[in-house]
């Protein structure tokens, strides 16, 4: 496996269990752990100190996800990005005990919500992001902005171009373009490749997000793979499954892809 291929896998805070810090132990694979707004509530600073412990003692560093649900940086309404950069600093917070070397989070363009108004929603995103990207520089982090019901990249690119920070980057997640892109992978890559500092790699049949293994659906990973031999740039590979037994499937054909690499 070349340099820079670090592989993730997301779990969820309120799943994690022996098995899982067993799974991550065994195959040397680290956590994307993913934190919801009421879990961001409740957590108090022992909480955060007794995962930090766990994963210390494993040796296991992490990335994070950021809570989506209901949050829209990019919104024309002030409360509602207030609401947003709340819950990212809450992350930040986190951030300060855990020390991630990614934070992944969804910006949310979505172009029938705002009417295909991209610039009033990167301005709206960016004052959103400011404070909270100057903090991330500041804990040697990476936000990365992940692609979601975006079907072409350049609302994404245009907001990290104006951000303009190596602590502001993307995330490709080939499950939700495959569901709603309008542009091949190759324009997609041509415009946001040298900005993508994480993969969200899961397989669907490109109507819902089923989240299945690598290869159980109809993305076309070996073009995939090889379109990624363009950029040499240092990556994290998160898989997202559901369960450890696809999880462990998932891994497998990723190692394939990456060893062929």
């Amino acid at each position: 496996m070349k340099q820079g291929k670090r592989i993730h896998h997301h779990v969820k805070y309120s799943a994690l269990s022996p098995e899982w810090y067993d799974f991550f132990t065994e195959y040397r694979v680290f956590p994307e752990i993913y934190f919801t707004a009421d879990e961001l509530d409740k957590l108090g600073h022992d909480d955060c100190l007794r995962l930090e412990k766990e994963l210390h003692q494993r040796n296991l560093s992490l990335s994070i996800h950021a809570p989506f649900l209901d949050l829209s940086p990019g919104a024309f309404d002030e409360k509602i990005r207030e609401v947003t950069r709340h819950r990212f600093s809450q992350i930040l917070d986190l951030a300060e005990v855990l020390k991630p070397n990614i934070i992944d989070c969804h910006p949310h363009y979505d172009r029938y919500r705002f009417g295909g108004q991209v610039d009033p929603w990167v301005e709206n995103c960016t004052k959103t992001f400011d404070p909270i990207v100057k903090r991330a520089e500041k804990l040697k982090v990476v936000l990365s902005m992940e692609n979601v019901f975006e079907d072409e990249p350049t609302p994404l690119a245009r907001l990290i171009d104006k951000v303009g920070s190596p602590s502001f980057q993307a995330c490709f997640d080939n499950g939700h373009f495959h569901m709603f892109h309008k542009v091949s992978l190759k324009k997609w890559w041509e415009a946001m490749g040298g900005k993508t500092a994480l993969l969200h790699l899961h397989d669907n049949h490109g109507e819902k997000d089923e989240h299945l293994p690598i290869g159980e659906g109809n993305f076309p990973f070996p073009a995939y793979f090889n379109l990624l031999k363009e950029f040499e740039h240092p990556m994290t590979y998160t898989l997202e499954c559901h369960n450890l037994a696809d999880a462990r499937k998932s891994l497998r054909t990723l190692r394939r892809y990456l060893e062929s690499n």
